[in-house]
């Protein structure tokens, strides 16, 4: 997923000489400038981060590990779906019959 932004950042960092060799073998092969390659590449993994820890969110939500308060600041949701709110009833309501026998 492209991002367009008029704010851009120089950022530089190292890499071993074998990363960087990699790099210029495979931008070469498919045609991209290495450094697009490498902020598609980082763009790339931070919406996969960003997704992951939703999912991990959701799970925790869920498993009563945290509130809907949590869930909404880590997630964005204005609103928990019903379907979450429901899974996480059924977890309550096994605990509650695990307590109570």
């Amino acid at each position: 997923m492209k991002k367009e932004t008029k704010n851009k950042v120089v950022f530089t960092f190292r890499l071993e000489k074998s990363t960087l060799d990699e790099l210029e073998y495979y931008s070469n092969l498919i045609k991209i400038d290495k450094t697009d390659m490498l902020r598609e590449a980082i763009e790339d993994y931070l919406d996969e981060l960003d997704r992951e820890i939703e999912d991990d969110a959701i799970e925790d939500y869920v498993n009563l590990r945290i509130d809907e308060e949590k869930l909404k600041s880590i997630t964005k949701m204005k609103v928990i779906p019903k379907d979450l709110q429901a899974a996480r009833m059924k977890i309550l309501e096994k605990l509650m019959e695990k307590k109570n026998r």
